[in-house]
């Protein structure tokens, strides 16, 4: 909880490219989300 209210997170996966990964998170912004592109390392 964070201040005193249940938080969800979603993750979405693992894309090819940097170009890829910004075009879903705009999906997401344009539908009232917020999110972060994280550098994956495997």
């Amino acid at each position: 909880m964070l201040d005193g209210k249940k938080k969800y997170r979603v993750k979405t996966g693992i894309f090819e490219s940097y170009g890829e990964a910004e075009s879903a998170l705009e999906i997401l912004k344009t539908n009232k989300f917020s999110g972060i592109i994280k550098k994956y390392n495997s």
